[in-house]
């Protein structure tokens, strides 16, 4: 068995953070979560939210919506933006 961190180990960016940017540009999320994932995006990007409390947040963000739903959207995009980006060498070694 093996365990590491995938976000600049298997691929360069933080998949986390894509996921939720997503789920903000295609209005996944419920009305209230929607605007509050805006404000924190937006309070993180201008350095005004500490990175656990947008961490939190954006976790938050997803609740009330069916947990196959968010791993419906988060397997949708992995395969669409994600997969790809698997470094080759990290891709043969797993």
């Amino acid at each position: 068995m093996v365990a590491f961190d995938a976000d600049g180990t298997l691929w360069a960016d933080d998949a986390g953070i894509a996921f939720f940017e997503d789920a903000l540009r295609r209005v996944v999320l419920l009305p209230e979560n929607l605007v509050r994932g805006r404000r924190a995006w937006n309070a993180y990007h201008a350095g005004d939210m500490p990175t656990q409390v947008f961490y939190r947040t954006r976790c938050e963000c997803f609740g009330r919506l069916a947990p196959a739903e968010v791993q419906a959207r988060a397997e949708a995009f992995f395969a669409e933006h994600f997969e790809r980006r698997i470094f080759p060498e990290m891709a043969a070694l797993v």
